[in-house]
């Protein structure tokens, strides 16, 4: 790549990130959707797979209420307690918050510019940096469905 082609320096590159998280996202939940759900996860020894589609699923929830609503406060964060989802008793439940959390964060961010300021707990304090780090948590938790599976 020529030199001249390179973000100026402390500039962030322009990368696809939402692209990889509906990807990344969708192979998750392909994986555990054709999984029984009691299988361990090895990288997660205290988990099995309906602990991590729920782990995920709460993930991307979070995430998708602050760019939904806006956030920027902790205070207003902190009030997400009080209207968080039960987890599903049973795997059909689970799979259907997963899929209503993902598109959900998935719009929310796409919505908004990569530069809108919204919570987060890093220094970073945008809709950009929250999608790069959630593409990054939905490309983990891949490998650990993967691993959980036998894929």
């Amino acid at each position: 790549m020529p030199l001249s082609s390179l973000p100026a320096p402390g500039a962030a590159p322009a990368l696809p990130y939402l692209d990889h998280l509906r990807e990344e996202s969708a192979r998750f939940r392909d994986l555990l959707a054709g999984a029984g759900g009691s299988e361990p996860v090895p990288s997660c020894p205290e988990w099995d797979a309906d602990d991590l589609l729920w782990h995920v699923a709460e993930v991307q929830w979070f995430w998708g209420e602050i760019a939904e609503r806006g956030l920027t406060r902790e205070d207003e964060v902190q009030g997400l307690d009080t209207v968080r989802v039960e987890r599903p008793v049973d795997r059909a439940g689970l799979l259907d918050h997963f899929d209503r959390s993902s598109e959900r964060l998935q719009r929310a961010l796409a919505s908004r510019p990569p530069e809108t300021e919204l919570w987060m707990w890093h220094t970073d304090h945008t809709a950009g940096y929250i999608g790069r780090r959630q593409a990054h948590e939905a490309l983990i938790h891949r490998v650990d469905a993967e691993l959980a599976v036998g894929a």
